[in-house]
């Protein structure tokens, strides 16, 4: 599930600062690591192959999309890793390989650093959020979104229940 903030941010001039570590996006045993991913627009992707077959990464190409379509061939293991960035913000943007069609994962691009994807019990930490008060969206690609508010103070860590809240 992908947790992003989509109310409450105070517009930035100049836009948000790009992480300065790239988002990666392996293949490794024949599966795209991880299957679900975030990052902000101009962030830097890392796209590579860790596996001794050939693989293939489609990235993009959906209908209605601004964002351009990319598709490289990797060869086994010893091709360099290849970057790419999106310029706009988009939710779950398939990543497939045309040599196997059953690895595929998904990519969602926001404007701003504070998104998180949650672990599989479902916790996640989002970094650096100014004290406001904001809403949280939680996105799955096929159960949809639930929205939380929550209220940032200096000392704020606590649990976010989506769980009642409709969308």
């Amino acid at each position: 599930v992908v947790v992003s903030v989509t109310e409450g941010l105070e517009p930035q001039r100049h836009g948000w600062p790009r992480p300065q570590h790239p988002a990666t996006i392996a293949a490794r045993d024949c599966l795209f690591e991880p299957y679900v991913s975030a990052a902000q627009v101009g962030q830097e992707i890392v796209l590579q192959n860790l596996d001794p077959a050939m693989h293939n990464f489609h990235i993009g190409g959906a209908d209605g999309s601004k964002n351009r379509e990319w598709d490289f061939n990797f060869g086994p293991r010893k091709e360099r890793p290849r970057s790419i960035e999106f310029r706009y913000p988009e939710e779950f943007v398939r990543v497939r390989c045309k040599n196997h069609n059953w690895m595929f994962a998904y990519i969602t691009i926001v404007k701003h650093p504070f998104v998180a994807v949650t672990d599989r019990d479902g916790r996640f930490s989002i970094e650096g959020l100014p004290r406001g008060k904001y809403t949280l969206s939680a996105s799955h690609r096929k159960a949809g979104a639930l929205k939380a508010e929550v209220v940032i103070s200096d000392d704020w860590s606590r649990e976010v229940d989506f769980s009642d809240r409709k969308s």
